[in-house]
């Protein structure tokens, strides 16, 4: 039994009812070294009884593999693997080193982990429990948190047990239980339940130095020391030192009586962490020892075999009592044991760090292998675990050309993890590497740092250019040669690889649920930087490559870190090093530029733009058609030509690739379309984009294509299927940590609810969208937010209000962006109403400039409704009447029954009555259908005012999900069901377990009032 802890069995035991009812749920369990934890998680499996068991413990080693944890957790429900959707199959095959063709995606690792419990499980529940999760990897850690985020209604319940003060594990949005010291009676109870009663001068000793923690309860009594200091011996013996170094001394005590034999078996098994019998064995071989020196470690329960035959530790403290309090040559001696024993083709990487470890000095050999580790993590998405293998690599270094590139690429994983300070660190590492390294070439013989000797490396044990572990650009002579040699800015993964803080692909490389930068809200923001140009190779002056690359990771740093200006001017400076060798890599730093621009001012956006168009790209350039897409968009002098076209720019640069869709580039085509007023093209690439992210990869991007859809929706008037979008694009940005996209999709959703007037629901969302800025730089969100407050406010005819918020729209850091651009016509309404109508001036030139240039009709109606609100009665007429005309009456129907609406309140007030009620009612007709309260009961006013009857707040026609009662994602869900889907077929595109879809469905039939998904096509023919 568990002293003093029924608050916290009660919770637990709460958790495992649930799955037993088909409800999930997940726990992390929080507390000190020794204070329960283990014996919390071994007592809630004993209580599982029927539920299937799945667990796992993290190991310190393992931070350094990733994906090691998570391999280790689902050995057992691989069998499942082949019927996961392919996405998720593909992405787990090639996380855990499966499949050598694949790049693993982490967003659909993290959805196979959900699938494959879920099916592992069958029809009954499921248990998952990791101990020790501050130790899991990186990769691992998304991964499970992210599927625990996701949890709803497969029964299965995840249970966390984190040390405080050990590794590292963050789980925002799941609840926790945190453990605390024991009560005194429950203290005294242990003690005394372990048996062998002390003296009471040694209980009362042991209960004042154990200060509740049941661990050390147990076993500080069993120290060599404990009857001394119960005596009055010194506090030296261990009194005075932390808790958990006194129970670490504490096990070793216990090792060190053992037989040689065992202790160097244990100390092999410490030192290994796959838990694998084999490599154990072969391992403990090396050092002449076996399984029969293992029985006094059991006898001594400090180890067991669990049912699978792996030998575990009775508690993560004896592991590490072992293995940091042995000698530095047996230590040594067990990691070159292990590293022998692990198959150099299937199991490179641990051999890579075991030898690492083994190291007693500079070994390029080693070194070579780390590196090569380091790719394959990257490749992976482990981006963490891939920056302290290139760090590790670079500290084993004695080729200086290696130690550079390995320093950069430490950076710029570094970078891709969300490590800033670490990225900054060894950026201006690298440098200075490089520097030094200059010099001394240039002292040698007098040479260039280009001329300097080459150094002497076997093929594949200098810097990456192409293969997973990396090759040294063929001809580098030093160390900056080698680094001009690789002339991609980080994040390069090869050519056309994503970078960290773009917003079509940062969570596609820095792993589900790592930081994610806040981007600015511009047109997409930039695609990836091309790498891998041979121009750079012999550069004139390689250490400009060096020096830019370093610049690109202190830029991002700062980036992250909401300071814009400052990541922006470091942008410019690296895009200068690298324009002469390298000018399609300059001109990615200046797409990025742009990016950081767009929150700045447009006079950035203009300054930037023009570098970028004045740099000459070689005509093989990927990044060619989309900076020349760019510069003809919104670049200097573009105003004066015609706009350049989305659809033939995405063609374009799919033709650049050799018609192999490249998604990332295009990303961006979506938001500059918008902003280019081409919003059914942009809606129409945004939908093939999303389609594509889904199918193969690339999840990160979806969260801004979601964002682009739901923008295009919105202007096209078809609010619930901009808040379908948005609702399923703030879901999966809350579950990846996409703080960007949570405060865009917020501003979005809050501008319906302004529209539908739900004034608590509007302000709540704004409050979410404003709450993501960083640093000193506005929520990424903010124009949406600052837009939806103003037209919440002119909607119930607060018109102050809403020119104070709209006038924030104006101002030079924000006006270029677009919902700052489309926010003008209701500027001008709101100015005209208070009798100020020169507010708007300036933007109204402002806007009928980009009308005039975007050639579309809907803009140009707009400007003619603007126009009217201004203009004398004498000419207001004309110009409502060309509005009218020139709206599409399928299309944007909301602006056009805000036309109608204005239009009939002209003709009420010039007495024109009759004329007035077909507008006025056909303006109700669309907002009552649309759900736009404040402006139905507007049209119902002035309609009652114009002599016409009518129901005074009569119902809204709502749509059949919404009457209903559906959730934006049960309504989501019969949707695709009415389209003949199967729940598998769902849930992989909407990101859920089968048996959630399942439960959804079950939830939304009586509801709709309908027994089977056959029925639901007759209720949305429409889909």
């Amino acid at each position: 039994m568990l002293y003093g802890r029924d608050t916290e069995t009660a919770a637990l035991e709460e958790l495992l009812a649930g799955a037993r009812e088909g409800r999930s749920g997940a726990l992390v369990v929080r507390g000190d070294a020794g204070i329960g934890k283990t014996a919390l998680l071994e007592q809630t499996v004993a209580a599982a009884g029927d539920l299937t068991v799945v667990r796992s413990s993290g190991v310190e080693f393992e931070a350094e593999l990733p994906y090691a944890g998570l391999q280790l957790l689902l050995r057992r429900a691989m069998g499942s693997l082949d019927a996961l959707p392919v996405p998720q199959r593909r992405a787990l095959r090639a996380a855990f080193g499966l499949a050598a063709d694949a790049a693993s995606e982490p967003m659909f690792v993290g959805l196979a982990v959900l699938s494959l419990l879920s099916d592992h499980a069958g029809e009954g529940p499921l248990l998952c429990v990791v101990d020790d999760a501050q130790w899991l990897d990186r990769a691992s850690t998304d991964a499970l948190v992210f599927a625990a985020r996701r949890l709803d209604a497969e029964g299965v319940a995840m249970v966390f047990a984190v040390r405080d003060g050990a590794g590292s594990f963050t789980a925002p949005g799941l609840p926790e239980l945190r453990l605390g010291p024991l009560p005194e009676d429950a203290a005294r109870a242990l003690l005394a339940d372990r048996g062998g009663a002390p003296a009471d001068t040694v209980r009362t000793r042991v209960l004042s130095e154990a200060r509740g923690n049941p661990l050390a309860l147990l076993e500080l009594p069993l120290g060599p020391s404990a009857d001394a200091r119960g005596a009055g011996g010194s506090a030296a013996a261990g009194g005075g030192l932390p808790l958990t170094t006194r129970l670490q001394m504490a096990f070793h005590g216990q090792v060190s009586h053992l037989p040689p034999g065992t202790q160097t078996l244990l100390l092999v098994a410490a030192a290994d962490h796959t838990g694998d019998p084999d490599i154990l064995v072969r391992a403990a071989a090396v050092l002449g020892v076996g399984v029969d020196d293992l029985p006094p470690a059991e006898e001594a329960n400090l180890v067991y075999v669990d049912d699978e035959d792996m030998l575990r530790f009775r508690h993560p403290l004896v592991r590490a009592a072992i293995h940091q309090r042995a000698a530095l040559p047996d230590r040594l001696a067990a990691h070159r044991a292990l590293a022998e024993a692990a198959d150099p083709v299937r199991d490179p990487d641990h051999r890579a760090w075991h030898l690492a470890a083994a190291a007693t000095g500079p070994d390029e050999a080693v070194a070579t292998a780390l590196q090569r580790t380091a790719g394959r993590a990257r490749e992976r998405s482990g981006h963490a675990a891939a920056s302290a293998a290139y760090e590790r690599a670079a500290r084993l270094s004695t080729d200086p050309v290696a130690r550079v590139e390995r320093l950069l690429l430490a950076a710029e994983s570094a970078s891709e993890a969300g490590d800033i300070p670490r990225a900054r660190a060894f950026a201006d590492q690298a440098t200075r590497a490089a520097e030094t390294e200059a010099e001394a070439a240039a002292v040698r013989g007098g040479a260039e740092p280009s001329s300097a000797p080459t150094a002497h490396a076997e093929p594949g044990t200098s810097p990456r250019a192409s293969t997973p572990g990396g090759q040294a650009p063929a001809g580098s002579t030093s160390a900056v040669d080698a680094a001009a040699g690789q002339s991609a800015p980080p994040g390069s993964s090869g050519p056309g690889g994503p970078a960290p803080g773009d917003p079509a692909s940062t969570a596609d490389t820095g792993g589900v649920g790592g930081p994610v930068p806040p981007h600015p809200s511009g047109p997409g923001g930039p695609a990836p930087t091309e790498a891998g140009s041979t121009a750079a190779r012999g550069a004139a002056n390689p250490l400009s490559a060096v020096r830019g690359r370093a610049l690109y990771v202190r830029a991002l740093a700062d980036f992250w870190e909401g300071d814009f200006g400052a990541a922006h001017q470091l942008l410019l400076e690296a895009a200068d090093l690298l324009a002469e060798a390298d000018s399609a890599a300059a001109a990615r730093m200046l797409v990025q530029a742009t990016h950081t621009a767009w929150y700045l001012g447009d006079d950035e956006v203009a300054g930037t733009l023009g570098r970028l168009a004045a740099l000459e790209l070689p005509p093989w350039a990927p990044i060619r058609p989309v900076a020349e897409f760019l510069v003809r968009a919104i670049g200097p002098g573009s105003a004066a030509a015609g706009p350049p076209d989305v659809a033939e720019a995405a063609a374009a640069s799919r033709a650049a690739r050799g018609g192999r869709v490249d998604p990332r580039d295009l990303v961006m085509l979506c938001g500059v379309g918008l902003a280019l007023g081409q919003d059914a093209a942009a809606y129409d690439l945004a939908t093939t984009l999303a389609a594509e992210s889904r199918e193969s990869g690339g999840v990160g991007r979806l969260t801004t294509l979601m964002f682009f859809r739901a923008e295009a929706e919105l202007f096209d008037g078809r609010l619930d299927e901009a808040v379908a979008t948005a609702s399923e694009g703030l879901r999966i940005s809350r579950d990846t940590g996409q703080r960007q996209w949570v405060s865009q999709l917020s501003s979005a959703l809050a501008h319906v609810a302004a529209l539908r007037g739900d004034g608590d629901e509007c302000r709540r969302l704004v409050d979410e969208a404003l709450a993501g800025g960083a640093g000193r730089a506005m929520a990424p969100g903010a124009p949406w937010a600052y837009w939806s407050q103003g037209l919440l406010e002119l909607g119930l005819g607060r018109t102050q209000f809403a020119l104070d918020r709209l006038s924030l729209l104006t101002e030079p850091t924000v006006r270029h962006h677009i919902s700052a651009t489309r926010g003008v016509p209701d500027l001008v309404e709101a100015a005209v109403r208070l009798g100020v109508p020169e507010r708007a001036d300036e933007p109204l030139a402002r806007f009928e400039a980009w009308a005039t240039r975007s050639g579309q009709d809907w803009a140009r109606a707009l400007v003619a409704r603007c126009r009217a609100l201004r203009a004398k009665d004498a000419d207001a007429e004309a110009y409502f009447i060309e509005a009218l005309a020139r709206h599409d009456p399928h299309r944007r129907v909301l602006e056009s029954a805000r036309t109608a609406l204005l239009y009939g309140e002209w003709l009420r007030r010039a007495r024109r009555k009759s004329e007035a009620r077909g507008h006025l009612r056909a303006a109700l007709e669309t907002f009552e259908r649309l759900g736009a309260r404040p402006w139905a009961d507007r049209a119902r006013s002035e309609l009652g005012a114009s002599g016409a009857s009518v129901t005074v707040g009569q119902d809204t026609v709502r749509s059949v999900a919404d009457e209903a009662g559906l959730t934006p994602q049960e309504s989501q869900i019969v949707r695709l069901a009415a389209l003949g889907l199967t729940n598998r077929d769902i849930a992989a595109q909407l990101f859920l377990s089968p048996r959630t879809v399942g439960h959804h469905l079950y939830k939304a039939y009586p509801k709709l009032g309908v027994v089977s998904r056959g029925e639901l096509a007759a209720l949305f023919p429409d889909t």
